[in-house]
């Protein structure tokens, strides 16, 4: 028996369909809320998480800076009660870093202005010129915000060609 379906039945039928193949999918890559992070056999993934202190070994690595209020900075600067480090990572040939990148400037700028220096952003740098990237977020915060200063202390942008941070703080 074959049952004759209107056209604009079984196009909606494929699009929800389609929606719930990408839903069920998307299911298993959302963020986790537990710290560690479990893989997908259950099992924790070693993870930096809230509370938690590098190794000192790590944190006293030197990095010296490209961009940013600070000649060079050790993790370990950073310690201290109610402060905050956000460590981020860009690859200057990725479009969703060069997209984001003026929003994270001028974030990382307002919220150090606004703490005190409590909140410090750290940048490491792959794929350009570290003084090119710096340029490229700083000018992209100002236009996307003129009303604010263009960045100038924070973040704090490293060159990382070999992945030096990224390893440390990102790869299990």
């Amino acid at each position: 028996m074959v049952v004759n379906v209107p056209y604009r039945l079984r196009r909606s039928m494929l699009l929800c369909l389609a929606f719930l193949m990408v839903a069920s999918k998307a299911q298993g890559q959302i963020c986790a809320d537990t710290c560690p992070p479990l893989n997908d056999m259950g099992i924790p993934i070693r993870s930096i998480c809230v509370g938690n202190s590098t190794l000192d070994a790590d944190a006293s690595k030197i990095f010296d800076v490209c961009s940013g209020g600070a000649p060079s900075f050790k993790i370990s600067d950073f310690r201290g009660p109610g402060r905050v480090t956000v460590i981020s990572n860009y690859f200057f040939g990725c479009n969703a870093g060069r997209r984001e990148a003026g929003v994270y400037a001028h974030v990382a700028q307002r919220f150090y202005d606004e703490y005190q220096g409590g909140v410090m952003f750290v940048t490491g740098n792959k794929g350009a010129a570290c003084s090119s990237w710096s340029k490229w977020m700083a000018n992209d915060a100002k236009k996307m915000y003129p009303n604010y200063t263009r960045p100038t202390d924070m973040p704090l942008v490293i060159e990382d060609p070999d992945y030096i941070m990224r390893d440390l703080y990102f790869t299990p």
